[in-house]
């Protein structure tokens, strides 16, 4: 609950941890021209910062006058065409593919249908196959955790959701011994450290090992299928963040990097995707008429993922890239950082980018709930190369606080070890682009024979 008074005043409660805050200003005072929304926020986010994220479900429970309003925001949207997703194509086949199958389904809240119903209750319904087990990557089923999480219950269908994001990341054997098919339908961010292609990998993985067939419900690059690129990971150095060599933007559905997964490690899976139907390469995901959903608590919508490849690029470093703000990934800062001449050097670069001095106190993350200073981005869709904002901030802050912004921090999101020594060298943004450039020249010729549309 909030009020806003006209003075400059505040109050705000929160049912759920009890905490309340109260300013008591005057922007009147002396000339009647001032604003108080600056102090405002600064307050709001130093409050915000020593509670933890709270889940819906959570909400739901501690307050349950609103269960209702709740459950209004987390309907599933519709869809308004032309595309269909892979689930869409599955039903209108019938559910075929999947007919005298008990099914093991690795999902989130970003698997539903165009009318907005949940592939999970879909595949429970679904005639002559019978749904029986459930797993959720990382932020849960719900999309709306971003820790660690156990096992619990969907309501819905009385199953076990296993979590794929706690003690254990990969699918036990044992939990595939009553099943015939594994099917996966995510709606993935584009970006290569984005865990849901390790979960991607482990469920193939998974499904070889145990001789059980593999289906993927295919979703559309959010970024677009059309455009790629970026610092590319060096290959011999699998991690959760980085299961396959690819650049930072791999321009890439999840069923196209499905089948470059099981063909370029020799997985073995037995692998079917079931395309999207009406899907182009160069559609943006707003351009898809599919309904969103936010992927995580802090990429929550356009604007998060299109900056998300960016300054996720530098996250691993001693910054915030404004989790727990109004603007996730849309800025970077720190108590270090002089903003005003941060600004000033990524102006000089010249980039596509929009960079203005700002100052914010992030909820969670690095520096949670103290003034940090830094920029704020702006970046027009397709103006600039994937990853050049996010390396040349990495530049930037490097060369300026040399002992304060690590290289060796990022090290595993740059992904590139070429790249990253350039970066430490304090080499030119130029110079940069072009080792990146010949990387993606390589994986333009490997990726080819991969895609579906």
């Amino acid at each position: 609950l909030q009020h806003l008074g006209y003075t400059g005043t505040a109050l705000w409660i929160d049912l759920v941890t009890h905490r309340f805050a109260i300013v008591l200003t005057s922007r009147l005072y002396p000339d009647e021209a001032g604003t108080a929304m600056p102090l405002r926020s600064l307050v709001l986010g130093i409050v915000s910062s020593e509670a933890a994220p709270v889940s819906s479900s959570r909400i739901a429970t501690r307050v349950p006058a609103m269960a209702a309003a709740v459950a209004q925001v987390a309907r599933l949207p519709v869809s308004r065409g032309p595309v269909l997703a892979g689930i869409d194509v599955l039903s209108a086949r019938g559910f075929a593919a999947v007919a005298g199958k008990r099914i093991a389904l690795v999902t989130n809240r970003s698997g539903f249908d165009r009318f907005g119903r949940r592939t999970v209750d879909l595949l429970a319904q679904a005639p002559g196959a019978r749904l029986v087990a459930l797993f959720a990557p990382e932020h849960g089923l719900g999309t709306d955790v971003d820790e660690k999480f156990g096992d619990t219950i969907d309501v819905a269908t009385g199953l076990v959701i296993h979590s794929l994001y706690g003690d254990r990341r990969r699918i036990a054997p044992a939990l595939l011994a009553d099943v015939d098919m594994l099917v996966l339908d995510l709606q993935d961010a584009g970006v290569r450290f984005f865990t849901y292609l390790a979960t991607l990998g482990y469920a193939l993985e998974a499904g070889a090992a145990a001789h059980r067939p593999v289906l993927v419900l295919d979703r559309p690059d959010p970024l677009g299928g059309d455009t790629f690129g970026g610092p590319m990971a060096d290959a011999g150095a699998a991690t959760f963040t980085g299961y396959y060599p690819l650049p930072l933007q791999p321009g890439m559905t999840l069923g196209e990097l499905a089948r470059l997964f099981n063909d370029r490690l020799h997985i073995g899976a037995a692998l079917t995707v079931v395309p999207m139907a009406n899907y182009a390469r160069a559609m943006r995901f707003g351009d898809t008429g599919l309904g969103w959903v936010a992927l995580s608590p802090n990429l929550r919508d356009g604007a998060a993922l299109s900056l998300y490849p960016e300054t996720g690029l530098i996250e691993g470093a001693e910054v915030s890239v404004g989790r727990g703000t109004e603007t996730p990934f849309g800025v970077v800062g720190a108590p270090w950082i002089d903003g005003r001449i941060l600004a000033d050097d990524l102006r000089a670069m010249r980039l596509a980018a929009t960079f203005s001095p700002v100052r914010f106190v992030p909820a969670e993350g690095p520096y949670h709930g103290t003034v940090c200073e830094g920029v704020r981005i702006e970046l027009p869709p397709g103006a600039a190369r994937p990853g050049e904002v996010g390396l040349a901030l990495a530049l930037a802050l490097h060369r300026r606080y040399p002992a304060r912004f690590r290289i060796e921090a990022i090290r595993a999101s740059v992904g590139s070890r070429e790249v990253a020594d350039m970066l430490e060298a304090g080499r030119s943004i130029d110079e940069i682009e072009r080792v990146v450039d010949a990387q993606n020249a390589a994986f333009a010729r490997e990726r080819g024979a991969f895609l579906i549309y």
